[in-house]
C-alpha cells in the first residue's frame, strides 16, 4: 500500500513465506534460550544471552534468504519481480521483530522449562544432555575428518546445480505443475483443441469524445481492424470484439 503497488495473486503468498521464515528463526532462538538455561541454570538474562549467541547464525540465515528472494527482481515477469522485492524486505523486517520482541517476551514472561545446570544434578529434574552426546555432533566430526571429500562433493553438486540454473525458464503456467499425463492437462488439451486457447487477454480501446472526430460507424470499423490485426498474431488462437 505504501509503495502504491496492488496486491496480486502471487503476492498473496508472501505473508505465508514471512510467517514460515520467522517461525523457523523463533524455533532456533528458543532452542538457544533453552540451552542457556540448561548450561547456567540462571533464568534472568537468559534471553539476552540467547540473542547474543544466536545473532550471527540467524543474521546469516536471514541475509541469505533475503538475497535469494531479491534475485527474483531480475525476472521479466512483474508479479514475480515484485514478490521477490517485497518478500526480501518482509524477511528482514520480521527478523528485526524477532530479535526484539521475542527476547522481551521471554524475559517478561519466562516459560517453565524442566532444565537444570547439569544433567542429573541433585534436586533438579532435567532432560538436557551435552551437545557431544547428540548424533549430529558425531556427523559433524565425520565431516571434519573427511573435509576434502565433503568439499569436493559439494563443489561438484554446486557445479551441477549451477549448470541447471542456466536452463531454468520463468513461467506462470499453472498446468506445468501437473504431471504430463494428469487428467486436468488432458482436459485442457481437449478444450484447446476443440475450442481454442484458454488464457484470455482483453484489449480495451478508449475513444476521447473531445479529440476524436470519428463517427460511431468509423469507431466500429477501427475496432474491427484492431481485432483482425490481433487475430493474425501467432500467439493468439482466436479473437472476438
Amino acid at each position: 500500500w505504501y509503495c502504491g503497488y496492488p496486491v496480486d495473486a502471487i503476492l498473496l503468498t508472501m505473508p505465508s513465506l514471512g510467517y514460515v521464515a520467522t517461525t523457523s528463526g523463533a524455533i532456533h532462538l528458543a532452542n538457544y534460550y533453552r540451552d542457556q538455561l540448561a548450561e547456567t541454570g540462571i533464568q534472568e538474562g537468559a534471553a539476552g544471552r540467547a540473542v547474543h549467541h544466536a545473532l550471527l547464525p540467524l543474521s546469516l540465515a536471514t541475509g541469505t534468504t533475503a538475497v535469494g528472494l531479491a534475485t527474483l527482481a531480475v525476472s521479466e515477469l512483474v508479479p514475480i519481480r515484485m514478490f521477490g522485492i517485497f518478500s526480501a524486505i518482509g524477511v528482514v523486517v520480521s527478523f528485526l521483530i524477532l530479535v526484539t520482541l521475542m527476547p522481551a517476551a521471554l524475559e517478561l514472561f519466562p516459560p517453565k522449562l524442566r532444565v537444570g545446570r547439569l544433567a542429573g544434578s541433585e534436586g533438579q529434574d532435567t532432560d538436557w544432555r551435552p551437545m557431544e552426546d547428540s548424533t549430529w555432533w558425531r556427523v559433524g566430526e565425520w565431516i571434519t575428518r573427511h573435509h576434502a571429500l565433503v568439499t569436493t562433493a559439494c563443489l561438484l553438486l554446486m557445479a551441477g546445480v549451477g549448470y541447471g540454473m542456466t536452463r531454468v525458464e520463468s513461467s506462470v503456467q499453472l498446468m506445468r505443475l501437473f504431471s504430463p499425463r494428469a487428467r486436468i492437462r488432458e482436459d485442457y488439451r481437449w478444450l484447446e483443441r476443440k475450442l481454442g486457447p484458454l488464457v484470455p487477454m482483453e484489449v480495451i480501446v478508449r475513444v476521447d469524445e473531445g479529440k476524436c472526430g470519428l463517427t460511431f460507424l468509423e469507431r466500429m470499423e477501427l475496432v474491427g481492424e484492431i481485432q483482425q490485426e490481433i487475430g493474425r498474431l501467432d500467439e493468439v488462437g482466436s479473437s472476438l470484439s
